[in-house]
């Protein structure tokens, strides 16, 4: 269970920060996000863990493999890993890390855009509690974007 709600933390994070970028197509703040090497990262996190926990680098559109070694911290994502199972990849506190180190850069861009003209809630950031018995329980929390008065 810890380990479904680690990858979904995961995955969650990348859709909504995608969803988000998506919605401010024109904010090149945001996409100064989504262009960065942590998102891409993520981005190849959030493949593996969706489509069975194995990394897959091929661009289906172009029938072709798509990815160019990249580094984030000490953990290397590079072609030979295609086809590998990607458990054990990113340690729990290293998830953490890097979903804190994109809400940190998505907050940052936040307070710098317009708000919608209506309210919409998009879900970005994390909270982690953990229980006595040191189990981790990660879980996504709402941000609501609202017109300033």
């Amino acid at each position: 269970m810890i380990e479904a709600s680690f990858k979904k933390m995961l995955v969650d994070t990348y859709e909504s920060i995608k969803k988000l970028t998506d919605k401010h197509h024109d904010d090149v703040k945001l996409h100064a996000i989504t262009d960065s090497d942590v998102y891409k990262f993520l981005r190849h996190i959030r493949n593996a863990y969706s489509h069975g926990d194995t990394w897959n680098f091929i661009d289906h559109r172009k029938n072709r493999k798509h990815i160019s070694s990249m580094t984030w911290r000490s953990l290397t994502i590079q072609d030979d890993l295609h086809g590998k199972s990607c458990e054990d990849f990113l340690s729990y506190v290293e998830g953490l890390q890097l979903c804190a180190e994109l809400s940190n850069n998505l907050g940052n861009s936040l307070s710098e855009i317009t708000a919608p003209q209506s309210n919409n809630q998009i879900q970005i950031g994390l909270s982690v509690s953990i229980k006595e018995t040191f189990s981790l329980t990660p879980t996504i929390k709402s941000l609501t974007l609202s017109k300033p008065r």
